[in-house]
C-alpha cells in the first residue's frame, strides 16, 4: 500500500506517470490470464504486455520494483539507478535500451520538478497555521529526500494562534507518528 495521497486527482495523475513511464498493465487478472494479442494500451506505449510474452519476466519486475522506488519517495536513488542502467546499455551498445532508459529520466526529472523542494534533500515537515474567527487551520506537508510525498489539513476549535496550541498540536501529532523526520 502507498500514500496517503493528498487527493484522488493526485492518485489519478500519478497512475498516469507511472503507467505512461514503466509500461505498468492495468487491465485485471482475468483478462491477463487470457489475452492472446496486445492490447490497445500495448499499441499506443503506455503497457510493456507482459500477458503475450512482449517483455520479459524479470524485465517487467525490474519496471515494477522502479515504481514502487518512486512511489515510496526514493526518487533519487531510482535516478541513480537509471543512469546506471543507461550507461550500461550504451557501453554494451544497446542504444535502444540505453535510449529507453534516457526516457525514463527525463520523465522522472519532469515529476520532480513539479514535486520537489529547490535545495533540500533531507527529511522534512513544513507546517503552515492560520486562524480567523471560525478556528486554527494547520497544515503538515511531507517532504522527504526533497520530494513532497504528502499534505495534510487540521482544524482546531481554537481561535487565535498561541504558543500553547502550537504545542499542543504537535506533541499530538508527533507523538502518535513512528517515523518522525529530524
Amino acid at each position: 500500500y502507498f500514500g496517503p495521497f493528498p487527493s484522488s486527482y493526485a492518485i489519478k495523475q500519478t497512475l498516469i506517470l507511472i503507467q505512461k513511464i514503466f509500461k505498468i498493465r492495468n487491465c485485471p487478472e482475468s483478462t491477463f490470464k487470457n489475452r492472446s494479442r496486445p492490447c490497445l494500451q500495448f499499441e499506443i506505449g503506455r503497457c510493456s504486455a507482459p500477458c503475450v510474452g512482449a517483455i520479459k519476466k524479470s524485465d517487467y519486475l525490474k519496471e515494477v520494483r522502479h515504481a514502487e522506488k518512486l512511489l515510496r519517495g526514493q526518487g533519487n536513488h531510482l535516478e541513480k539507478e537509471l543512469y546506471d542502467l543507461m550507461d550500461e546499455n550504451a557501453v554494451k551498445r544497446n542504444y535502444e535500451r540505453a535510449a529507453d532508459y534516457r526516457d525514463k529520466l527525463s520523465a522522472l526529472r519532469e515529476i520532480q520538478r513539479n514535486q520537489s523542494i529547490t535545495g533540500f534533500k533531507e527529511d522534512r515537515d513544513a507546517i503552515t497555521s492560520c486562524s480567523n474567527n471560525k478556528g486554527t487551520f494547520i497544515g503538515v506537508t511531507h517532504v522527504r529526500g526533497g520530494w513532497i510525498l504528502n499534505h495534510e489539513n487540521f482544524i482546531l476549535n481554537e481561535t487565535g494562534i498561541t504558543q500553547q496550541v502550537l504545542e499542543s498540536f504537535l506533541f499530538q501529532y508527533y507523538f502518535q507518528r513512528e517515523k518522525i523526520p529530524p
